[in-house]
């Protein structure tokens, strides 16, 4: 009888379009093309494309800052940065602005998030004091980052370059 209603509530879910998903699942250490083209930025550079999710950031959530005028700042107070996910063109920078001492910045997948080792190819390096660090983006693919201090209730993002 538990066995039916399992089968039963999964085909709900299914039929509905509820919890279960078909989307492709990509870890932080995928590597190879990424699914709009462009190469991967390291091992810490996940899939950029439209179903996958870095940090929390995708294509489809993310602030595009690619024209010539647009704000590249990132600013962080009450625990979260605000964009958190941004769209660059390659040779743009991103400054980030805050509290360094109270939110170190680290570059990588956020542990909560998966976690694992910053690649070497991401320009964004760690920061432990100031107000203010900018980082150039040089290369094409998805550059993710967060608060060693705060990002176990989330606050991390992703620099997405193409």
């Amino acid at each position: 009888m538990k066995r039916w209603i399992s089968i039963v509530l999964a085909g709900a879910a299914l039929s509905c379009g509820g919890a279960y998903s078909t989307a492709p699942v990509v870890s932080a250490g995928d590597a190879g093309a990424i699914s709009d083209g462009t190469p991967d930025a390291g091992t810490d550079a996940a899939d950029a494309g439209m179903m996958s999710a870095v940090n929390g950031c995708t294509t489809g959530n993310s602030v595009d800052a690619m024209a010539a005028g647009a704000s590249r700042t990132v600013p962080f107070t009450f625990f979260k940065y605000s964009p958190a996910c941004l769209i660059i063109a390659v040779g743009q920078s991103v400054t980030f602005s805050g509290d360094f001492f109270s939110h170190p910045l680290r570059p990588g997948v956020a542990p909560s998030a998966g976690g694992g080792a910053a690649s070497s190819q991401n320009p964004i390096a760690s920061v432990n004091g100031g107000s203010t660090a900018s980082f150039t983006f040089t290369q094409p693919g998805t550059y993710p980052y967060y608060c060693a201090a705060h990002e176990s209730i989330g606050m991390y993002g992703a620099i997405l370059v193409r």
